[in-house]
């Protein structure tokens, strides 16, 4: 590949990668908080894996995969909330809550993999008490309930 390829190239992922991150600019915490979460289940789970004499490749690929996906569910998320306010405005209809369904997605799989931290961190054997997981239980309810009251209001 020529030194002018490699740059046009650079140029042009820069440029996409620059105009997204400008576009979600107000979502990034959300996204690092996710991130991170993947990143936390994934290694904590691996761990207990291997303490409890279990861990193998599939799981493991398996585990990857899976973690990649949530960025299409996150994306779809995001999606439906672009078309809700594109057709809302097509027909003149104001829409007040401009981004909901990509946070409530967004949302919704921190506190998932929160939990699944927790069970993790509980097979490895380190003490968690007990109100931290029913708060994040608690909380992942009120998140699935506020996004089944937005869909049965439509």
């Amino acid at each position: 590949m020529s030194d002018n390829m490699f740059v046009s190239i650079k140029a042009v992922f820069s440029f996409v990668v620059s105009t997204v991150l400008a576009a979600v600019n107000a979502f990034i915490p959300l996204f690092v908080i996710l991130f991170f979460s993947l990143i936390g289940d994934y290694t904590t789970g691996m761990t207990a894996a291997g303490m409890n004499g279990e861990l193998s490749s599939r799981k493991g690929w398996k585990g990857i995969i899976k973690k990649l996906y949530y960025g299409i569910a996150v994306a779809v998320g995001f999606g439906v909330d672009y078309i809700v306010q594109y057709l809302a405005k097509g027909i003149g209809l104001q829409v007040s809550i401009p981004v909901f369904f990509g946070i409530l997605v967004t949302v919704w799989l921190i506190l998932n993999e929160w939990v699944s931290m927790l069970e993790n961190l509980a097979k490895i054997g380190v003490p968690l008490p007990k109100f931290l997981i029913s708060a994040l239980a608690i909380i992942g309810k009120m998140v699935e309930q506020a996004g089944e009251t937005n869909e049965q209001t439509k």
